[in-house]
């Protein structure tokens, strides 16, 4: 059950860097983008010559910067929200569809 899970979180941090550089809102697509994404990365080190470990460690490289950069997108999401002043008069105004 771990390995499944390990590479979903993976292929979840490479498709945050491919929504990054492509300046795309992924949404639900972001964990296949990832694992679509991962395929040409661990092709292109297998063809340069490195081994099965050394692939899947950079395939998990590049999908751990991909989480930290969601992890920091965020988090600096969450300060916006939470610095968004309240306007609490608006609570108080009537609906326009409650006449």
């Amino acid at each position: 059950m771990l390995a499944p899970a390990i590479a979903t979180l993976v292929a979840l941090g490479i498709g945050r860097l491919l929504e990054r550089v492509t300046g795309l809102r992924m949404g639900a697509l972001m964990v296949p983008a990832g694992f679509v994404g991962a395929i040409p990365v661990m092709v292109l080190a297998i063809e340069l010559g490195a081994g099965g470990v050394p692939t899947a460690a950079l395939a998990g490289v590049i999908g751990l910067a991909g989480l930290i950069d969601l992890a920091l997108a965020l988090g600096r999401r969450r300060e916006r929200v939470a610095r968004r002043p309240v306007a609490r008069w608006a609570c108080a105004c009537p609906s326009p569809t409650t006449r």
